[in-house]
């Protein structure tokens, strides 16, 4: 992806804010070449903290914190991945919070 947002800003003079990374205007849902990008938007999200979280799992684990211990640390950090990689998902895709929530 980095080389995507490099090449697009660097040589071909695109903005490559939000609105490049969801597909505007059409958006990543109504447009047949942009879905493409959902799972991988999703999957990059969850990965990244899923792989902060077995890291910490392993630290936790040389430093002598009891397994069973570490395993649930790790269980949280990959649920906080899945429950932030749903709402940046959610927001990439267009839906928005309530005006009296924000």
């Amino acid at each position: 992806m980095n080389s995507v947002f490099v090449y697009a800003r660097a040589y071909l003079g695109i903005p490559t804010g939000w609105d490049f990374a969801t597909g505007a205007p059409n958006g990543l849902i109504h447009d047949a070449w942009s879905v493409r990008l959902i799972p991988h938007y999703a999957l990059a999200v969850f990965f990244v903290i899923a792989h902060l979280g077995s890291a910490v799992r392993v630290f936790l684990i040389a430093h002598g914190v009891r397994r069973h211990v570490a395993d649930r640390i790790w269980m949280t950090g990959a649920a906080i991945g899945i429950v932030l990689a749903a709402a940046i998902l959610m927001a990439m895709c267009g839906m928005r919070l309530p005006d009296g929530l924000h």
